[in-house]
């Protein structure tokens, strides 16, 4: 019930900021399930693609057709569907399929960004309305005693606002930067994996091993 009561004298500035927070709340949910599924496995690919000194095509491809959900898998698929020896394709490929990946990795980044913004100023717009409500209740050459105590019951109800958006911005500010700084190790991971596939597929060109 206090939360119901916390809500109601905030304001209408509340409505916007509980819109916020659900969609706030949706995308961690959505986000931390994506990376908790998508970690190990893609830790689990890189140990596994790169288990062999040798470059194997074969065992590769396997292993590309048994991730080809997961940024990595698409990314070698990619890489090993060129049909040329040209290794500047080859880079191309990779380079390429890298690029299509991150946004995904980045996904309703953005939006979160939004949020940490826009929260604490919907916060700022109810703590203005109310305080215009507050005064102008007070009126010149009347009853100040009591109006004065209005007043001050208006100013506390008006922070609601200010506060509760300060919250919503606190916490989703705590996971943007999470999902920002996973998507970066992330993107590393694709580079670093990406310049091993190349170099291995160079210098199996030498050996004849690559198709």
């Amino acid at each position: 019930m206090a939360v119901i009561d916390w809500f109601v004298r905030g304001g209408i500035v509340m409505w916007p900021m509980l819109l916020c927070s659900i969609i706030a709340l949706a995308i961690i949910i959505e986000r931390i399930i994506y990376y908790v599924r998508l970690l190990p496995r893609q830790k689990a690919f890189v140990e596994q693609a790169f288990a062999t000194e040798r470059y194997q095509p074969d065992q590769l491809r396997r292993l590309i057709n048994e991730n080809a959900d997961i940024p990595l898998g698409r990314i070698f698929g990619s890489a090993l569907s060129v049909r040329t020896d040209d290794e500047t394709a080859f880079r191309l490929a990779i380079e390429g399929a890298a690029k299509t990946e991150i946004p995904k990795l980045k996904r309703f980044v953005s939006v979160l960004d939004t949020i940490v913004t826009l929260s604490p100023l919907l916060g700022l717009l109810g703590t203005v309305l109310g305080l215009i409500n507050s005064f102008a209740s007070l009126g010149l050459g009347t009853e100040a005693s009591s109006k004065g105590l209005e007043v001050a019951g208006g100013i506390s109800e008006a922070l609601i606002a200010t506060a509760t958006g300060m919250m919503v911005a606190l916490f989703t500010l705590i996971f943007a930067s999470l999902f920002r700084a996973l998507a970066r190790r992330q993107i590393v991971l694709m580079e670093t994996a990406g310049t091993q596939l190349e170099l291995r597929w160079r210098m199996a060109e030498t050996e004849g091993v690559k198709r």
